[in-house]
């Protein structure tokens, strides 16, 4: 196992960094579960224990999506974010488009949108066997497969085409998630920040600089999308003339 990443961030360090003062090794943080601020370094911050890596069959580990993530994703995007920070906020469409696809992954790469991933698909799976079951007991006969319509949003009037189903094949999905709770949305998320990134390029960016003593404070999802037509915040998935972006810069 020598020289595998295995403590994975999905908040980078190198953005983490950037909080730091001159002189400075260890930013002011505060935990959701801690009631008081802490100070720790950076690497310590935002990182979990094989967050994107699994197990193959063979027992190695495959971690090539968190090479994958430092590659095309965090090494071309921080230097961006660095050049915003000096205040040269003229970038180009490449650099725009670049920094979009970083903030769109960090959208979707946080515990807590991976989590909602993973428990979504297996709630859908769950319920496609709870509607046979009832497909079952109102026909009086086994019912063991099922059609499933896909749209782009929760509405029955857009689908798109319908999926089947097989209940042998759903309880296999099931067993798989049992075994890799994760997969689901390592499988999505990197493929889903693509297609943010395509909206994010298109919204109107606002970058914010902090005036005199004025301090930043981060978190894990450290960008706002508004509306100029709503109060507080939009979903991320709104585009148009009159949404846009907000970026805070250290």
């Amino acid at each position: 196992m020598a020289g595998i990443p295995r403590r994975h961030h999905f908040v980078t360090k190198a953005y983490l960094d950037g909080f730091l003062l001159p002189g400075e090794k260890h930013p002011c943080c505060y935990g959701r579960k801690k009631s008081a601020p802490f100070l720790t370094a950076p690497e310590n911050l935002a990182n979990r224990h094989d967050y994107y890596s699994f197990k193959r069959p063979d027992g190695t580990i495959d971690y090539s999506l968190e090479t994958q993530i430092g590659s095309e994703i965090e090494s071309p995007g921080i230097p961006v974010i660095q050049k915003l920070a000096a205040g040269k906020a003229n970038i180009s469409h490449a650099e725009r488009t670049t920094l979009a696809k970083l903030i769109a992954l960090q959208s979707v790469r946080v515990p807590f949108e991976r989590n909602f991933m993973d428990s979504n698909h297996r709630e859908n799976l769950l319920s496609y066997l709870s509607d046979m079951d009832e497909e079952s007991r109102r026909l009086g006969v086994p019912v063991n497969a099922i059609e499933v319509g896909v749209a782009p949003r929760d509405d029955p009037r857009l689908i798109q085409k319908w999926v089947p189903f097989r209940r042998a094949n759903v309880l296999e999905m099931l067993k798989e998630l049992e075994e890799d709770p994760g997969r689901t949305s390592r499988e999505t998320f990197f493929g889903l920040a693509d297609h943010l990134a395509e909206i994010l390029i298109g919204m109107e960016w606002i970058v914010y600089y902090a005036s005199g003593k004025s301090r930043f404070i981060t978190s894990d999802r450290p960008v706002i999308l508004a509306s100029a037509d709503e109060d507080g915040l939009s979903s991320p998935w709104c585009n148009g003339p009159n949404f846009g972006m907000a970026v805070c810069v250290v």
